[in-house]
């Protein structure tokens, strides 16, 4: 409340959001990229995507996430 007797609307919107339950889903705090892939490639993580139900970017963080879980990385 004081936030917003202040006239700070942002840090008064993001004291609101971080009392709100979160939701069952949510995985964290994400950074926002914008990738290019060759073609190909991004057709078979779309295909990938489509095939399993989960977002482009679900696939694309999971196959990075496997790059740098493999050993003596």
């Amino acid at each position: 409340m004081a936030a917003l007797e202040r006239g700070d609307i942002e840090t008064a919107n993001e004291l609101e959001m971080a009392q709100r339950a979160r939701r069952s889903d949510w995985q964290g705090r994400r950074k926002e990229f914008r990738t290019r892939l060759p073609e190909e490639l991004a057709e078979r993580v779309l295909d990938l995507a489509g095939a399993t139900g989960q977002s482009y970017s679900e696939v694309l963080a999971l196959i990075v996430h496997d790059f740098f879980s493999r050993k003596g990385r």
